[in-house]
C-alpha cells in the first residue's frame, strides 16, 4: 500500500492537475518518442516544455474562435502531439473527443456529426485525408489541423471547404505565445472545475451506433485518488504509452502519470514494440494480452533453436513457477528450488525480464482476457501482471488487484469510493464517483445503462455476471451481453492474475524484487 504523502488535486480538474505538475516537475522529462532515421534518437520534452507547447496550441485554438464546451476531435495514433492537443483543449475548456486511428471515414463522420464537432486534429497524411473525407458530411466541422506536414493541400479534390493548416503553422513552436491570448488561457484555467466535461469517448457493443460517454474531470480525479491509495508512484518511474490514447484506459493512465511527474514513452508503431521495450526500459507498462503473448512466443521460438536450449528453457520456467507457486500458497520454496532458481535466473529468467525492458514497478494487462499460460510464464520470471476490471462508462476503473491486495482468480476489489453489488441474473452493478454523466444526446440509452435502487442510487449495468467473495474480491463468471473487445480494448474485462509474488533470488544479488523494480 502507498505510504507517500497524498496529492492535492486542485478543483478536481485534470488540466489544473497538470499545470501544478508542470510547475513542480518543470525540469523532469514528460514525453519521449523515438525519431530520426529508423528511430535513431530520443526526442524528449520536459514538463515545462510540454506546458509551453500546450499553451501555444491553446492560444491558437482561441484565435480560431474555439470556446469552452466546443467539441474538438483527435484522430491520430499515439504521439506526443496527441497529448499536446488533448491538454490544449482542456486548458481552454473545450472537450476533446478521441477517434480511433483505425476508424473509417464513415465512423469518424458519425462521431463528429453526433457531437457536432467544430475542429479536429489529425495525425499522419493518411489520417488527415480520412478526417477531411469525414468532414464533408459534417457541417459543423470547420477546422482541421494536421500534425504532419506534406507538400500538397489534402483538400484538393474533396467537397470540404473548411479551414485547414499544419500544426507547425497553426501554432509555431519557436514563437512565444500571444500575451493577450495566454492571459485568456490562464483565465479559462482559473475558472475550471471538476464538473466540467473532461472528454466524450465513443464506445459501443455489438449492435447499434457508437455512444458518446460523457466523463467529467471529477470522475478522472476520483480514480486517481483511488490509485494513490494503493500504489506509490514517483517521478523516477516511467511508462510506455502502448494502448491507443483513444482507449479509455490508456488515456486515464497517461493523465495519472502527469500527477506524479513520470515520463511517458510513446509507441508510434505497435509493430516495433518488441524492439522498443529493451531500448525504452519502462518501469511501468499498461498493455493488452497480445503484447505479453508475443513476447512469450518469441522467447519460446528462440529457445526452440536446439534441443538442449529448449530443455534448459523449460527447466528454468518450471523452477520459477514452482517457487512462485510456493509463495502463492503462503509457503517458503524448498531450499533446493531456491538454489536452482539462482541458476535458472542467470541463464533464462533474467533474459525474459530483459525482453520486456527489465524489472517492473507495475505491469498491467487490459482490454481482453490474459491467457493463464502467459500469466504463469511471466510469473515464473518474477513479473507480476496486475489485472483489473472496468468499462469506459466508469472512466474506466471499477476494480483492480494491487501488489498488496490481490486474490487469485479475481479482478480485484472495488476502487476506493465505489461500491459493487450483484443484481438480477448475477449482473455486476457498480456505483461510484467516477461514473459517466451519461451518453451524449441520448437520454434513452443513458436510462438503459443504469439500474436505480430503492434509495434512488444509480448503478451502472456492466453486462457481465459475477460474484463477490467475503473479502470483497470480484470474480467474473460470464457475459450477459456480447461486447466487442478489440486489441485496443474499448471495454475492459481482463482475466484474473496470480495471487502472490515475492522477491526472487537473482544471480547478481542475494535477493531481487523483480516485480517492483527494486533490487
Amino acid at each position: 500500500m502507498s505510504h507517500h504523502r497524498p496529492l492535492h488535486y486542485a478543483q478536481d480538474n485534470v488540466a489544473l492537475m497538470f499545470k501544478a505538475a508542470a510547475a513542480r516537475y518543470s525540469h523532469r522529462p514528460a514525453t519521449r518518442v523515438r525519431v530520426g532515421d529508423e528511430g535513431a534518437v530520443w526526442d524528449i520534452a520536459t514538463y515545462r516544455e510540454l506546458d509551453e507547447r500546450v499553451t501555444q496550441i491553446a492560444c491558437a485554438l482561441l484565435r480560431q474562435g474555439i470556446t469552452a464546451g466546443d467539441r474538438v476531435g483527435i484522430y491520430a495514433r499515439n504521439r506526443p502531439e496527441w497529448t499536446q492537443a488533448d491538454l490544449a483543449c482542456q486548458y481552454i475548456g473545450a472537450v476533446p473527443v478521441p477517434i480511433y486511428a483505425t476508424n473509417t471515414s464513415e465512423q469518424a463522420a458519425h462521431i463528429a456529426g453526433d457531437c457536432q464537432m467544430v475542429a479536429a486534429f489529425a495525425g499522419s497524411a493518411q489520417e488527415t485525408a480520412t478526417m477531411i473525407e469525414a468532414a464533408t458530411s459534417v457541417p459543423s466541422l470547420r477546422l482541421i489541423v494536421s500534425m504532419d506536414p506534406c507538400d500538397d493541400d489534402p483538400r484538393h479534390g474533396t467537397a470540404w471547404d473548411g479551414e485547414f493548416c499544419w500544426l507547425a503553422d497553426f501554432a509555431p513552436a519557436g514563437e512565444p505565445a500571444d500575451t493577450a491570448l495566454a492571459t485568456e488561457v490562464d483565465a479559462r484555467l482559473a475558472s475550471a472545475t471538476g464538473d466540467d466535461l473532461y472528454s466524450i469517448i465513443y464506445t459501443s457493443g455489438t449492435t447499434g451506433e457508437p455512444k458518446g460517454v460523457m466523463l467529467a474531470h471529477r470522475a478522472m480525479i476520483a480514480e486517481f485518488r483511488a490509485l494513490d491509495e494503493m500504489f506509490d508512484i514517483g517521478p523516477a518511474e516511467h511508462s510506455l504509452c502502448f494502448l491507443p490514447l483513444s482507449h479509455a484506459l490508456e488515456r486515464a493512465w497517461t493523465a495519472y502519470l502527469w500527477a506524479h511527474g513520470c515520463m511517458n514513452t510513446y509507441v508510434t508503431d505497435t509493430r516495433s514494440i518488441a524492439e522498443l521495450m529493451p531500448l525504452a526500459r519502462p518501469t511501468m507498462v499498461v498493455a493488452v494480452p497480445k503484447l505479453y503473448e508475443t513476447i512469450m512466443t518469441m522467447a519460446r521460438e528462440q529457445a526452440a533453436g536446439s534441443r538442449l536450449r529448449k530443455r534448459l528453457f523449460d527447466w528454468s520456467i518450471g523452477v520459477g513457477a514452482r517457487v512462485q507457486a510456493a509463495y502463492n500458497n503462503g509457503e517458503y520454496p524448498r531450499l533446493r528450488d531456491q538454489v536452482k532458481l539462482l541458476v535458472a535466473d542467470r541463464l533464462v529468467l533474467s533474459k525474459i525480464r530483459g525482453a520486456i525492458g527489465g524489472p517492473k514497478k507495475m505491469l498491467v494487462s487490459g482490454g481482453a482476457p490474459l491467457p493463464r499460460e502467459a500469466a504463469l510464464f511471466f510469473g515464473a520470471a518474477g513479473l507480476q501482471i496486475l489485472n483489473g476490471y472496468g468499462m469506459t462508462e466508469a472512466a474506466p476503473l471499477i476494480s483492480f488487484n494491487s501488489h498488496s491486495h490481490w486474490q487469485r482468480g479475481s479482478v480485484g476489489r472495488v476502487m476506493s469510493g465505489g461500491r459493487l453489488r450483484i443484481g438480477p441474473e448475477n449482473e455486476i452493478l457498480y456505483t461510484g464517483p467516477n461514473l459517466m454523466d451519461g451518453y451524449w444526446g441520448d437520454e434513452e440509452a443513458t436510462d438503459r445503462a443504469f439500474w436505480i435502487d430503492e434509495d434512488g442510487t444509480r448503478w451502472l449495468r456492466t453486462g457481465d455476471a459475477g460474484r463477490i467473495n467475503h473479502k470483497g474480491y470480484l470474480f467474473i463468471t460470464d457475459r450477459l451481453k456480447d461486447i466487442i473487445v478489440t486489441k485496443g480494448g474499448k471495454n475492459i474485462a481482463p482475466s484474473p492474475s496470480r495471487r502472490c509474488f515475492r522477491p526472487i533470488p537473482c544471480s547478481s544479488r542475494r535477493s531481487c524484487w523483480a516485480t517492483t523494480g527494486r533490487s
